[in-house]
């Protein structure tokens, strides 16, 4: 849809008698016309890609239904604001809009469009999953928590206002093309790192 007009997605519970329990890869790829998309609580699985390059996509709910989501879901969703999800979710959670597993031990994705302009990742966090932070479009500092030890391919490939990232004693990988073309000032690595893609 091109028209410029706002167009909410209503995925159906059944499709020809069948309940519908996955959204498969490149399902819904690169439509700039999706404003909204609802997920009925019959989907248990988001596959790679699925929603990537929706540049209209505003918002999304996860419902509680969902346990598991693949790569690069939210990836090039560059009006995205918030990521919300069911609170009996048995999988997945949001705090702050921003996507991570139940046990808060990784950020899956971050909201492309939200404004804020810097974000500070919670203690505990261990890892940041591939495209976390692709391209997001306003943040100019990313505060890594302590307890990070692992950065996903691309994780922090964002836009050149990234000013400063500091990475912390304890990291121990970063994949590949994980700050990407970011024109950082400063970067700070730690001596626990064994591995740069």
């Amino acid at each position: 849809d091109s028209s410029g007009t706002e167009t909410e997605v209503e995925i159906p519970s059944q499709l020809d008698g069948k309940k519908v329990t996955t959204l498969g890869y490149y399902a819904f790829n690169g439509n700039k016309g999706i404003t909204n998309i609802r997920i009925p609580d019959t989907v248990t699985t988001l596959e790679d890609t699925v929603f990537s390059c929706c540049t209209a996509l505003k918002e999304i709910a996860i419902p509680s239904s969902v346990s598991s989501i693949g790569e690069e879901v939210f990836s090039g969703c560059y009006s995205l604001t918030n990521i919300s999800v069911a609170p009996d979710n048995q999988a997945y959670m949001s705090e702050d809009g921003v996507l991570f597993n139940k046990a808060k031990t990784e950020l899956i994705a971050y909201p492309l469009g939200n404004a804020r302009t810097g974000y500070d990742i919670p203690e505990g966090v261990k890892e940041l999953r591939g495209y976390a932070f692709n391209m997001a479009q306003n943040l100019t500092k990313i505060q890594l928590p302590s307890s990070l030890q692992h950065i996903g391919d691309s994780a922090l490939y964002v836009t050149d206002t990234l000013e400063e990232i500091t990475f912390p004693e304890g990291l121990v990988s970063i994949g590949d093309y994980a700050l990407g073309s970011a024109q950082n000032k400063t970067l700070h690595i730690p001596s626990s790192l064994t591995q740069i893609g």
